[in-house]
C-alpha cells in the first residue's frame, strides 16, 4: 500500500471516528439537557402539589376532626404507632384538632398505622399530617391533572396507585427518547395510607434543542468544516492518483508512438547502408514516402503538445484566410484508406462554394483529428460521412461514423487532455489522448463550440459550429 492510499484510508477513518464521537457527544449533551428540563418540570410539579396540599388543608370539612395518637408501641418497639379516629364536631363550636399527644392510647378505636422506628419524629409528624389531610379531604387525581395543565405542563397520563412508600416527596424517572421524551413523576400524597399518584409529562424537544442551540451550531459548524477539509483532501489524493495514472499511460503512449517512426528511420538507414538494396529505386521511393509520413505524424504530435501547453485559446498563432471548406476536407480524407488496415468509405456532402475565414492549417488539423478518431474507434467496415451547412453566419461541420459510440458517462471526460477510453486502452490502440482536446482548443480559438451525439444503434456524430468569419 503506497503513501497516498494510507493517507486516503486514514482520512476515511478520521471522518468516521469524528462522526461517531460527535454523535456520542450530542447524545450525552442531549441527555444532560433532558435531565435539566425534567428537573425543572419536577420542581414546578412539586410546587403545584404542595399548593394543592395547602388548598386541601384549608378547604377541609370544619365539622369533622381527626384525633391522633403517636407513640412507641410496646409490642413493636422498633416502630412508631399512630392511631387515628375521625370524629364529628359541633357545627356551632367547631374545634379542629389535627393531633393530640395527650390522648391516651386506649382513648381511640379508629385506624392504627405503623411507621418505621428509624424515621425521625419530624418525618413521622409530616406523614401523620398528610394522612389527616387525606382523611378530611381526599386527593383528587382529576384536580391535580387540571392544576398541572393550567400551569403549562403537558400531562400525557395521570393515575392513582397503591404502593408502599418510604417517605414523601416526588420521585422522578425520565424516558430519554430522541423523539418523544417524557418524565414520570410519582407523588405519594399519603405515605401512611400507601397512596400516591403518577403523572407522565411531556418534555418539549424543541425547548431542549433551543437550550443547546449555540453549542449545537458551533459543533456542527466545526464538524462540517473538518469533514469538508477531509473530503477535499481525499478528492485531492484521488486526483493525484488519477494524474499519476494518466502520466504513466501518457508515457507508455509516447513510447509507443515514438517506436514506429524510429523503427522506420532505422529501416531506412539500413537500406541506405545496403549497397544492393539502395540501388532499387522503387523500394527506396516507398521507404522514403513511409519515412516522411512517420516523421510528419511525429511532428504533428509535437505540434499538438505545443499548442496544448498554451495558457489560453488566444495564444494559438492563428493566421486567417478565406478558403473553401470542401477542398480542405477532401485533402484530409485523401489517402486515409491506405493508412489503415480496414475497409473505409467516405461520403462528403459539402457545397463546393461554401467558404469560411479561419486558419487553414489548424482547420485541417481539426478535421484530420476527427477523421482519424472516426476510423480508429470504428469496426473493420467503416463508413464516415462529412457534411457542412451554413445558417445565420455560422457553419456547422458534421463528422459521423458507424463506430463504437460514446458511453454517456465518458462524454464529459473526452475533451480532457491525455484521456483515453477504457476500450482504447484495452485494445492497445495508438494515440496520446490529445485528439479531441486539441480539436476543442482550436474550435474555441475560432470562437465556436463542439457537440457530441450518439447515433443509434452504433456510431458517433461530432458537430463543429464556427462563425463563417472567425476573424471578427
Amino acid at each position: 500500500m503506497n503513501k497516498s492510499s494510507i493517507i486516503y484510508l486514514l482520512s476515511i477513518i478520521a471522518i468516521l471516528s469524528f462522526c461517531i464521537s460527535q454523535i456520542h457527544w450530542l447524545d450525552t449533551r442531549y441527555t444532560y439537557e433532558l435531565d435539566r428540563a425534567a428537573t425543572s418540570i419536577e420542581s414546578k410539579a412539586d410546587s403545584i402539589m404542595e399548593s394543592y396540599k395547602a388548598f386541601r388543608k384549608e378547604s377541609t370539612d370544619t365539622i369533622t376532626k381527626v384525633v391522633t395518637k403517636i407513640t412507641k408501641d410496646k409490642a413493636h418497639p422498633d416502630k412508631w404507632m399512630c392511631k387515628f379516629n375521625v370524629m364529628s364536631v359541633d357545627a356551632k363550636n367547631p374545634i379542629i384538632q389535627l393531633s393530640d399527644t395527650s390522648l391516651a392510647a386506649d382513648d381511640t378505636h379508629g385506624e392504627i398505622l405503623y411507621i418505621d422506628g428509624n424515621a425521625s419524629e419530624q418525618e413521622v409528624y409530616a406523614n401523620v399530617y398528610a394522612h389527616v389531610i387525606e382523611l378530611r379531604n381526599p386527593f383528587s387525581i382529576e384536580t391535580a391533572d387540571s392544576l398541572l395543565s393550567v400551569a403549562g405542563l403537558s400531562v400525557v397520563h395521570a393515575d392513582t396507585l397503591t404502593a408502599s412508600f418510604r417517605k414523601g416527596g416526588i420521585n422522578m424517572d425520565i424516558n430519554k427518547s430522541w423523539i418523544n421524551p417524557t418524565v414520570i413523576l410519582t407523588y405519594p400524597y399519603d405515605v401512611l395510607g400507601s397512596k400516591g399518584a403518577t403523572f407522565t409529562l411531556q418534555i418539549s424537544v424543541s425547548t431542549v434543542i433551543e437550550s443547546m442551540a449555540a453549542t449545537l451550531i458551533l459543533t456542527l459548524g466545526c464538524g462540517l468544516l473538518l469533514i469538508i477539509c477531509l473530503v477535499l483532501q481525499m478528492v485531492a489524493i484521488h486526483k493525484q492518483r488519477q494524474i499519476a495514472r494518466m502520466r504513466n499511460d501518457y508515457i507508455a503512449s509516447v513510447l509507443h508512438e515514438l517506436k514506429r517512426p524510429l523503427y522506420t528511420l532505422k529501416m531506412f538507414l539500413s537500406f541506405l547502408t545496403d549497397p544492393v538494396k539502395s540501388k532499387n529505386e522503387r523500394i527506396m521511393e516507398r521507404i522514403v514516402d513511409k519515412t516522411r509520413d512517420e516523421v510528419d505524424s511525429l511532428s504533428q504530435y509535437f505540434s499538438k503538445l505545443r499548442d496544448l501547453t498554451c495558457s489560453s485559446c488566444a495564444a494559438l498563432p492563428l493566421k486567417y484566410s478565406i478558403f473553401h471548406i470542401k477542398d480542405i476536407v477532401e485533402k484530409c480524407v485523401t489517402g486515409q484508406t491506405e493508412l489503415w488496415d480496414k475497409k473505409i468509405s467516405f461520403k462528403v456532402d459539402i457545397p463546393a462554394d461554401m467558404q469560411i475565414e479561419a486558419d487553414a492549417n489548424y482547420f485541417r488539423s481539426m478535421i484530420s483529428n476527427l477523421v482519424e478518431n472516426a476510423i480508429k474507434y470504428s469496426y473493420d467496415d467503416t463508413h464516415i460521412r462529412l457534411e457542412a451547412t451554413a445558417d445565420n453566419g455560422y457553419v456547422t461541420i458534421s463528422v459521423c461514423d458507424n463506430g463504437w459510440g460514446i458511453p454517456s458517462s465518458h462524454k464529459k471526460k473526452l475533451f480532457s487532455p491525455y484521456y483515453r477510453g477504457v476500450r482504447a486502452t484495452k485494445e492497445n490502440l495508438p494515440g496520446l489522448g490529445l485528439g479531441l482536446s486539441y480539436v476543442l482548443k482550436i474550435v474555441k480559438a475560432h470562437h465556436g463550440f463542439v457537440r457530441l451525439n450518439n447515433i443509434m444503434p452504433h456510431g458517433t456524430e461530432v458537430k463543429i459550429i464556427l462563425p463563417q468569419n472567425c476573424h471578427d
